[in-house]
């Protein structure tokens, strides 16, 4: 605000701004699953996008809850939309112009609610082997479906996001992102059930972690952490293993000889990374099962 009363041009560009988002807010058909975008609102979308008070505001983005990969989509926004008459409801196959590529996909997310199962089959040194892969969802809501699912789990895979180290709980904007990735990852490792199922913690988005790092100091999320490692990616991460084995090593005694917590930094739009991380998931999971069947 002090910036918008002190700089006129500012202020011409933020009532722009505002005009633009009340003509797109009574466009409905932006509104519902199937969304149609054609290029005269595309084309408000990105003149708000490049709109200084947009930009500034999404700096403090962490204070809500948006996704990652707003800024991959809306930079590009001008090549996302549909030829046609914009009062036509349909999208018609000649109006398609925007084919989505493989980094697009990459970077689609899909909240995952309820319990689904995948099964899927890899090629494990030199055999065809079929995995039975259960994705639940994380939000608070779901969590009372996991129990569903718990009984017969070969392995545990346990995915945190490194960059939300600033962030607030989307269940409760009391709660720190990092506080509650710890205290699920508590009540999940000390249920009896997984008291011989190895873990594997995923440190995901270290791509973004290591940008974010460089501009915003982890102190931000721990007061007492070491200031001069505040932006130091190498000891945060340290830190962030260090507070996990705490919260295992907490287990029952007994319970350690019979599993192992293993770590991997990953990025999930970089294939390659997790092609290999899957894969040395997946060598662990067929060992672990030939000796429960004495094969080992």
């Amino acid at each position: 605000m002090r910036e918008r009363g002190s700089n006129k041009s500012f202020q011409i560009n933020d009532d722009e701004c505002r005009r633009l988002v009340d003509s797109i807010a009574k466009d409905n058909s932006i509104f519902f699953h199937n969304v149609i975008i054609r290029k005269e609102t595309a084309t408000k979308f990105e003149r708000i996008w490049n709109c200084k008070g947009i930009q500034n505001t999404f700096e403090h983005f962490r204070k809500q809850h948006v996704m990652d990969n707003t800024p991959y989509f809306l930079n590009q926004i001008s090549q996302l939309y549909i030829n046609g008459d914009d009062q036509c409801n349909k999208i018609k196959r000649e109006d398609m112009r925007y084919v989505p590529s493989w980094d697009d996909y990459l970077r689609v997310r899909d909240q995952t609610t309820g319990v689904v199962t995948y099964t899927i089959t890899s090629k494990v040194q030199n055999r065809n082997w079929m995995f039975r892969l259960i994705d639940v969802g994380g939000q608070k809501s779901e969590r009372k479906k996991w129990v569903n699912v718990f009984h017969d789990v070969g392995v545990v895979v346990y995915v945190m996001s490194l960059n939300a180290y600033d962030q607030m709980s989307n269940d409760d904007p009391r709660v720190k992102c990092f506080d509650e990735a710890f205290d699920v990852f508590r009540q999940v490792a000390s249920n009896p059930v997984f008291q011989s199922t190895d873990f594997f913690l995923f440190l995901n988005k270290i791509d973004l972690f290591e940008e974010k790092i460089k501009d915003v100091p982890f102190t931000l999320f721990d007061s007492s952490f070491d200031d001069s490692l505040k932006n130091d990616p190498t000891g945060v991460i340290q830190y962030v293993k260090a507070r996990y084995k705490a919260i295992w090593n907490d287990c029952p005694e007994e319970w350690q000889e019979k599993r192992a917590l293993f770590f991997h930094l990953t990025c999930s739009v970089n294939t390659s990374m997790m092609q290999s991380t899957i894969a040395s998931t997946n060598v662990v999971l067929i060992k672990r099962k030939m000796q429960k069947a004495s094969i080992l």
